[in-house]
């Protein structure tokens, strides 16, 4: 599970803030490096170079509303 957003920037304006959630497929939960690099890989090449490299966060969860739908302020 996955939320992107704008943070605004003093330099430029905005950056593409991405927080996700790791779900582990196996038993081995997946490294957060490797899977840093593969978000950031991904985003380069479909995204203009200053949104595409935006700060990745990795969270346990996101906060989701009464109507079940992610929350995204606050």
């Amino acid at each position: 599970m996955s939320l992107v957003r704008s943070r605004q920037s003093p330099i430029t304006g905005a950056i593409v803030v991405a927080e996700v959630v790791l779900k582990p497929a196996s038993q081995q939960p997946p490294q957060e490096s490797e899977v840093r690099d593969d978000i950031l890989k991904l985003c380069r090449g479909r995204v203009a170079a200053p949104q595409g490299s935006g700060l990745h966060q990795f969270v346990p969860a996101l906060a989701v509303a009464a109507t079940g739908k992610l929350a995204r302020r606050g």
